[in-house]
């Protein structure tokens, strides 16, 4: 995995990385700056050794961003898209191929700042929208309504043929209410797949529960996976995981399946390659916690619309309402049109 540093680390840079073998141990310029976490791929957290002595691909002005406000989104802007959502989110900084695990490298900021002050959105959007509705439409709040349009299998199935010729076009309503539902909508979702570090005002991550659980946990380090749809259970090596509804076995993400991507980058013998450090131990906490909290939730993984009728019929009054004309937006400035080498990432298309 690539390393990565904060925004208040500045690594010196020796000219290129170096092999982590050649750093020597019980010597304290050999520990690392620090380990963070960071959104390896789409629901997928892992971490990074953040020292720039060893980093390959370091992005800092995505680190840069990086702050307790922060929101990233990510998507294909300039390839077609696949089946499934349109946008995934992270509280984390991506990597380079966090979407789908491949050529997926636009990265959309919720803020160009890590303080939360400049919003990525353009300039005169947001009092647009408040005019047209007759309240405020916060950052957070034109997040959540593109995610709640976006970021799930309905969009891109509804727009097959549009999603084919990028970048997506995100349909703004006319309707106030519609729009405060679907910030309601994305606001739920954007917290489930942040893990409860954004959007709090939705609940208390602590206390959410699953619906798969462990029937029977594995006596040692998983060597194979396999889902039975006809018991709905996930057998993990010699454990069994109940409950697993087959829209979260069968999630994609344009290609991409998270589950099965999880469990085969956590096997014993990963895809065929040398085993892993811990082989033959049993299997941390963290992957029954991550496994019984999080995949096991509709809503976290394949969206509330595929499991509850009514906010699928929620869904279907978004693309069926009628929408602002593209020219009514205000038009990004030209030097804001392409992101330049300083920015972030791109801006919000409305």
């Amino acid at each position: 995995m690539a390393a990565r540093w904060s925004g208040s680390t500045r690594p010196s840079w020796p000219g290129k990385p170096l092999p982590i073998a050649s750093l020597k141990p019980n010597e304290p310029e050999s520990k690392p700056e620090s380990i963070l976490r960071y959104g390896y791929r789409s629901f997928h957290r892992a971490w990074a050794i953040v020292d720039g002595r060893v980093c390959s691909a370091p992005r800092p002005p995505l680190w840069r961003t990086y702050g307790p406000k922060q929101l990233y989104l990510t998507s294909l802007l300039t390839k077609p898209l696949g089946r499934g959502p349109a946008l995934t989110a992270t509280a984390l900084v991506p990597d380079l191929d966090h979407f789908s695990g491949r050529g997926g490298k636009d990265v959309i900021p919720l803020y160009r700042d890590k303080e939360g002050r400049e919003p990525n959105l353009t300039r005169g959007l947001q009092e647009l929208l408040g005019g047209a509705y007759g309240f405020p439409v916060s950052p957070e709040d034109f997040a959540a309504y593109v995610y709640a349009l976006l970021a799930q299998p309905a969009f891109t199935k509804r727009f097959q043929e549009e999603v084919r010729r990028p970048p997506v076009r995100v349909p703004l309503t006319k309707d106030p209410e519609l729009f405060k539902r679907g910030v309601a909508l994305g606001s739920e979702l954007l917290w489930l797949h942040t893990y409860g570090e954004r959007y709090t005002h939705v609940g208390s991550w602590s206390a959410f529960r699953g619906k798969a659980f462990w029937g029977k946990a594995p006596s040692a380090y998983p060597a194979s996976h396999r889902y039975d749809p006809g018991t709905r259970t996930l057998h993990v090596g010699d454990g069994e995981v109940k409950e697993v509804a087959p829209e979260v076995w069968d999630y994609k993400v344009s290609g991409f399946r998270p589950l099965k991507a999880w469990l085969d980058y956590r096997k014993k013998d990963r895809r065929g390659g040398k085993a892993r450090p811990w082989t033959g131990s049993s299997p941390p906490t963290g992957t029954r916690t991550f496994l019984g909290n999080s995949w096991s939730s509709y809503g976290s993984w394949s969206g509330p619309w595929t499991s509850i009728p009514s906010r699928r019929s929620s869904w279907r009054r978004f693309s069926r309402a009628p929408s602002s004309p593209r020219r009514s937006s205000p038009p990004p400035p030209p030097t804001k049109r392409r992101p330049q080498e300083r920015n972030p990432g791109r801006r919000i298309p409305a």
